[in-house]
């Protein structure tokens, strides 16, 4: 670990070496597929693409494009907890497909989704922790979950992405509330990343390299997985360094990352029944931006962050069951344990002026935490006559150890150093149910409901003005929504639900350092809940394919923290320090939109394509009333994608699109308005699938090709400049 953690980046002349050695270990090998695919593709097709034999080329060709045709985003999970149609899915819903992320190299899984209208990359100021905000709801608001259990974390800047992009087979995002299938979080949307499991023959693989130009960063990844006689397996490996950031304005400071992961994967199929198993580890540690003007704003002098460890490690147990000829369509039940470990420190010097004079403070606070979670689900799904039930049950216990050393120097002077710890522990326990109910034929109703029962302990903290305490909370939330599918090609829907964020053990019991000061919890927080409507629109033709969806929500008791005040019962000590700030629930929200997507293939090789979003969010408090929420009211993508088989050894890729967002001005709690201005980039990928096969792909990603100088509104860090991405992947 010590030596991952300090490891310099390597020369570029050494990750060229690596990629040249990477390509020299190619070799003619089976094309590779997923378990479902066999009965789709026929005896013919699916021996002519897995077997290492020739086939005449006009049957390789027929059979490939039967192949590719499958890739293409039916079936989905996530809205719905179970495997329906996409184009009859209630929800506005987004597939990023395992093609799309085979081709297009990125510097990581957030940048993958960068295609869907309402979703949105943020960084918290750390280049290899991003994050996703759907909707304009803070990330800490939306679900994310890895296999369709959640990722629980505790902190207000949201969930990272703590997996490498290679792991992923596919992304499933579900924008708008999902609270009622998905639990607490989900305001926002859900983000269900769906991991690679099996294959076909006993023995295949993939390696693949990459290299950024913008950061001198590289990544590394190989797998072998397989399967035979109804055994499935995967071992997969990653590593990841990026040194600091290249703008046209010039390298930026402090965005150099580091990361590496290990996944394992195993199930067994048993008649109707499977089992399975998986563990994946994954280690990062990151440099984190502060903007000049933050570091220096007084009363500071200087100001910096560290975060030289934030890991995850997760094993898990599932099965699943489908018996035929039954009521019963599935049973599935899972359990898992997750480990999640952070440290993160602040670096401040202060010039506080007081009667006596000023004050100069040198204060360093180190934070160590970790996260442990168990939990587990099971869910039946019945079909009774035209209505179709889904009943299941969620469980999970989150334990956080954390403790913080505070170092001080007033004036010269050391201060005895301040140690904190704390223990505390949240439960949950919540049940669901939705019925989806057919009629008239083109017709479905569907209705949800899920009943939380929480209670948060703070066992035991060494915190003057803390004590052990508990409470207990119960709530329920509830869905309903309406389909027509009557027309050809074409769904018309429209739902409503309610979101549910319920408050995190930092909110209620131990409270979190910002900096020197202290953020005080609040025991008497009310969970966060919001009441939301949709309307939605889907065609799909064998020319256009179009998605477009209308949304209104209205948010109550968002939590922010305050300043604390004389009048501030939870602040734990005002009178010490007048910046320390408490947890409230402040903050009415107001969030409406639109969201449209659509692709135009006029014939067998150019596929026009654009995605826009608009949206217009409003927060309110006692003090303040503004639009002005750091939301761009339009951003999106228009491009054009081209594909072209060269030759019968080389299929040829690209895509040209632009990339923008409006002007997005934010204003704080003074009423201070920060400006951000509009941009737009223009952007090329290129690629090609080469050898017997395709087994060889080779793709380039040209970003910002105008060397635009911005920074996205929902990010810290200035965008990289010119720059390119290549990765060469291979698969035997």
């Amino acid at each position: 670990m010590t030596d991952f953690r300090t490891r310099k980046p390597s020369t570029p002349t050494g990750r060229l070496l690596r990629i040249g050695v990477l390509t020299a270990v190619v070799f003619v090998a089976p094309f590779p597929a997923n378990a479902d695919e066999r009965d789709a593709l026929g005896e013919e097709c699916f021996e002519a693409l897995h077997d290492d034999r020739q086939v005449d080329e006009t049957t390789w060709a027929t059979c490939l494009e039967k192949f590719r045709a499958l890739r293409k985003p039916t079936i989905v999970i996530t809205p719905s907890r179970r495997a329906q149609d996409s184009k009859l899915v209630p929800a506005a819903v987004a597939v990023v497909t395992r093609a799309e992320l085979a081709k297009r190299p990125s510097e990581s899984l957030a940048d993958a989704m960068s295609k869907i209208p309402g979703v949105e990359i943020t960084d918290a100021g750390q280049a290899g922790l991003k994050r996703v905000r759907v909707r304009g709801e803070e990330s800490r608001r939306v679900a994310i979950l890895i296999d369709g259990q959640p990722f629980s974390d505790e902190r207000e800047v949201g969930t990272p992405l703590l997996l490498a992009p290679e792991m992923v087979d596919h992304i499933e995002v579900v924008r708008g509330t999902g609270s009622v299938l998905h639990g607490s979080r989900a305001i926002g949307g859900v983000v269900n990343f769906i991991t690679k499991k099996g294959g076909y023959h006993p023995v295949q693989g993939t390696v693949s390299s990459q290299l950024d130009s913008a950061t001198e960063g590289y990544r590394q990844f190989g797998s072998v997985y397989g399967g035979a006689d109804g055994w499935g397996y995967r071992a997969a490996g990653s590593f990841a360094e990026s040194d600091n950031r290249d703008t046209p304005d010039g390298e930026v400071e402090d965005t150099a990352y580091e990361d590496k992961s290990v996944l394992l994967f195993l199930s067994k199929k048993f008649g109707p029944s499977t089992i399975a198993a998986s563990f994946d580890n994954y280690q990062s540690s990151s440099d984190v931006f502060v903007e000049p003007e933050v570091r220096t704003t007084p009363p500071f002098l200087d100001f910096s962050i560290d975060a030289p460890q934030r890991d995850r490690r997760k094993g898990s147990i599932s099965y699943e069951w489908e018996p035929e000829a039954s009521d019963l369509k599935r049973f599935s039940a899972d359990i898992y344990h997750q480990e999640s470990e952070r440290e993160f420190n602040t670096f401040s010097t202060l010039a506080i002026e007081t009667p006596a004079g000023v004050t100069r403070n040198q204060s360093d606070v180190f934070n160590d935490s970790e996260l442990l979670t168990t939990g587990g689900s099971a869910q039946g799904e019945v079909e009774l006559g035209a209505n179709l039930l889904i009943v299941g049950i969620d469980g999970k216990g989150d334990r956080l150890d954390q403790a913080r050393r505070r170092e001080l120097n007033t004036n010269g002077l050391q201060v005895p150093s301040e140690i904190v710890f704390d223990e505390a522990e949240q439960s949950s326990l919540e049940l669901f149910a939705q019925d989806e109910y057919s009629f008239a034929g083109d017709w479905a109703l569907t209705f949800g409901a899920r009943g939380y029962f929480v209670r948060s302990e703070l066992e035991e903290t060494t915190r003057a003005g803390l004590a052990p305490a508990s409470n207990d909370d119960r709530h329920v939330v509830s869905s309903a929504a309406l389909r027509y599918s009557g027309f050809e090609n074409m769904t018309i829907w429209g739902g409503w639900s309610q979101g549910f964020v319920h408050p995190t053990l930092i909110n209620l019991a131990t409270g979190a350092f910002a900096g020197p000061d202290f953020v005080s919890p609040n025991p008497d927080l009310d969970p966060e809940t919001s009441n939301s409507v949709e309307l939605g629109w889907r065609l799909e033709t064998a020319l256009l394919s179009s998605d477009v969806s209308f949304f209104y929500t209205a948010g109550e008791d968002f939590i922010e923290d305050t300043l604390c005040s004389e009048d501030s019962p939870s602040c734990l000590d005002p009178a010490v320090g007048r910046r320390d700030r408490v947890y409230d629930n402040i903050d009415e929200v107001r969030s409406f939109g639109g969201e449209f997507s659509a692709t135009f293939q006029p014939d067998d090789f150019i596929s026009p394509y654009a995605s826009f979003s608009w949206i217009r969010r409003k927060f309110e408090t006692e003090q303040l009333s503004s639009y002005d929420t750091g939301i761009p009211t339009f951003s999106g993508r228009i491009g054009v994608y081209g594909e072209q088989r060269l030759a019968g050894n080389v299929l040829g890729w690209a895509d040209m699109y632009l990339r923008t967002a409006s002007e997005a001005d934010e204003r704080d709690r003074e009423g201070r308005l920060e400006k951000n201005p509009g941009w737009g980039t223009l952007n090329l990928s290129v690629g090609a699938d080469l050898g017997l096969q395709d087994r060889i792909r080779i793709a380039f990603d040209f970003l910002n090709v105008g060397d635009k100088l911005y920074t996205p509104a929902s990010e810290n860090i200035p965008a990289r400049g010119l720059s390119a991405i290549a990765k060469i992947t291979a698969e035997f």
